[in-house]
């Protein structure tokens, strides 16, 4: 009896020991775990990278160029461009001034429409096509006249060259000439703005909104810095565009000099100081708004666009795309050039 009674109490120490044992083993865990959050709470959250060399994180190229920073203000309509976006053709897009709302672009609608003319037929059968001065056309001069538009004036039954027409709508910024050429490219201004739609949906550009016409003198045409950024580089992929943006004047039917006369690039303050175009444009509403180029020296190009300027007091040089070409030019000198 008194030996079965020893294994009992043995047994019951045996049993006592592991529950304390397990005790303080739990007691210790609590008070590690109370202490690691305490630590994570007054310490930054510091996470090591454990990922292989060749890792590389989401969306993140390592190949793409290095994108330099611009430092961009935006400006109240009446003190300068309210909004502006600049960057290179290979670099993309460096800074986007005023976000993805669209505003009213003016005549930088043209530089579409031209993209959408030299879209929809190959260049061989375009140079060798013509458009005519018909009623219609005479309503256009009418209805660009009436609105205080830029137009070129021109005689019933004058023959024009389309590719002259877009040099005297991307030069001279015709109106008339514009919706002149649209509507008799594509049947009517109606299946212009079909095919000028498509022609934008495929090219990813969803923050441009086309209004009437061809010319932008409808105010509803509006688009965004990044938008037109993209679309700069279209024109610069387009080698008869490009060339003609950059040309100082051209050659254009009229009434005088044995039917011809010289139009000039409206541009023409920016390409005297290295600029390539591309398309200034205004309206009342609008205000002055200008989509424009630069090459470097290491065969890039500079991109870019103000909207919205209200303030006239420097001319068309655009001051504020002087200021951040410039700035854009400083940072890039101590960058490896883009292949």
């Amino acid at each position: 009896m008194r030996l079965e009674m020893q294994r009992i109490y043995r047994r019951r120490r045996v049993i006592v020991a592991l529950i304390f044992g397990a005790f303080i083993a739990l007691l210790v865990w609590i008070i590690a775990s109370i202490g690691g959050c305490i630590a994570s709470i007054n310490e930054p959250n510091m996470i090591e990278n454990s990922a292989p060399a060749s890792f590389t994180a989401k969306g993140v190229d390592p190949n793409k160029p290095p994108i330099p920073q611009i430092n961009m203000v935006c400006n109240s309509p009446e003190a300068g461009a309210s909004v502006m976006g600049i960057g290179t053709y290979k670099r993309g897009l460096v800074a986007n001034c005023g976000g993805d709302v669209p505003v009213s672009i003016a005549s930088v609608t043209k530089t579409i429409t031209s993209l959408v003319v030299l879209n929809h037929k190959p260049l061989e059968q375009i140079q060798a096509e013509e458009i005519v001065i018909d009623q219609d056309a005479l309503a256009d001069i009418d209805h660009s006249f009436a609105n205080q538009g830029t137009t070129l004036d021109v005689v019933e039954g004058t023959r024009i060259n389309k590719i002259q027409a877009i040099e005297g709508m991307m030069l001279e910024s015709a109106n008339n000439i514009a919706d002149t050429l649209a509507r008799q490219e594509f049947g009517s201004l109606a299946n212009y703005r079909n095919e000028a739609q498509k022609y934008l949906t495929e090219h990813g550009l969803n923050n441009t909104i086309l209004g009437g016409d061809a010319s932008g003198l409808d105010d509803q045409t509006k688009s965004t810095p990044k938008d037109l950024f993209e679309i700069g580089k279209l024109v610069h992929d387009n080698p008869t565009l490009a060339n003609i943006v950059n040309m100082q004047s051209a050659e254009f039917p009229g009434v005088y000099n044995n039917g011809m006369r010289t139009i000039g690039n409206g541009n023409h303050d920016l390409l005297s100081i290295g600029y390539s175009g591309i398309k200034i444009g205004y309206t009342i509403d609008a205000g002055y708004n200008l989509l424009f180029s630069k090459p470097l020296p290491d065969g890039d190009v500079i991109i870019g666009a103000t909207l919205g300027d209200k303030n006239l007091a420097y001319g068309l040089s655009f001051p504020d795309a002087q200021k951040y070409t410039t700035e854009l030019e400083g940072k890039l000198k101590g960058m490896e050039p883009v292949k």
